[in-house]
């Protein structure tokens, strides 16, 4: 099973970075499932988010993960 996420992810354009991260904390499934969600290619990093909302990069992660998103 471990095989096929990866190989999803891979084609759903995750990095070999995000996967390696995600298994290594243990959310794995929880990237697949953002990949599901939200198919297309990031548009914005956390510092481009943080910036057009006027607050830090570390607020913005704060919130992210506390919406509940890897």
């Amino acid at each position: 099973m471990a095989d096929d996420l990866h190989a999803y992810l891979q084609n759903s354009g995750a990095t070999e970075e995000e996967i390696t991260r995600a298994t290594a904390e243990g959310w794995l499934p929880l990237l697949a499932l953002d990949r599901m969600l939200m198919p297309e290619t990031p548009r914005y990093d956390v510092r481009g988010v943080a910036a057009a909302a006027g607050t830090t990069p570390e607020v913005a992660g704060r919130v992210w993960r506390a919406l509940g998103f890897p």
